[in-house]
């Protein structure tokens, strides 16, 4: 499947964005992230100085907005969402002795795609206690509390991305319980 094509319908919004490479430049078949990150104002640049592009490349117009939408979500986090309370949390959310499971920041990315500076907004998890005993941090990776990435991703994307995310975590969980 060409991701440049007329429409960009698979996956979703957020996705869609990513999906995108651009078709023409200095960044050609780069994200509309990557291109970002290198050089922010680049694609704005190029819709100044040629708005004709847009007629040229109709799903660069889509990937645009739902590029930009996304960030305007996860930018709003502060002043709209809070995470929930760990208490009204599922019991899927705790481990075998009924503490909160946490989940490091790269996974977060990784297994829910949502970038670190989002991520840093939320509260890092505090050090796991067991019956009384504070365990100690081993690394020096934020770690969250995967309840709140979890309400997190299904607050600004969707219930089904953040159902898919937990899921692929569980599964890498067991498998590395198996071993």
């Amino acid at each position: 499947m060409n991701s440049n094509s007329a429409t960009l319908s698979k996956g979703t919004a957020i996705q869609r964005a990513e999906q995108y490479r651009l078709p023409f430049g200095r960044h050609k078949d780069q994200s509309l992230q990557q291109i970002e990150d290198k050089d922010p104002t680049y694609i704005s640049r190029c819709m100044v100085k040629h708005p004709e592009l847009f007629d040229r490349y109709p799903s660069l117009r889509e990937a645009l907005v739902l590029h930009l939408q996304s960030h305007l979500r996860q930018s709003r986090m502060s002043e709209n969402w809070h995470p929930p309370s760990l208490a009204s949390a599922h019991a899927r959310f705790r481990d075998q002795f009924r503490c909160d499971k946490w989940i490091t920041s790269s996974d977060a990315c990784g297994f829910f795609r949502v970038r670190d500076d989002v991520l840093s907004q939320l509260q890092e998890a505090a050090p796991i206690d067991i019956f009384g005993l504070v365990l100690p941090r081993y690394s020096n990776t934020p770690k969250y509390w995967l309840y709140h990435v979890w309400a997190l991703v299904r607050y600004y994307s969707s219930k089904e991305d953040a159902d898919r995310g937990l899921r692929e975590f569980e599964r890498r969980d067991r498998r590395v319980e198996r071993d």
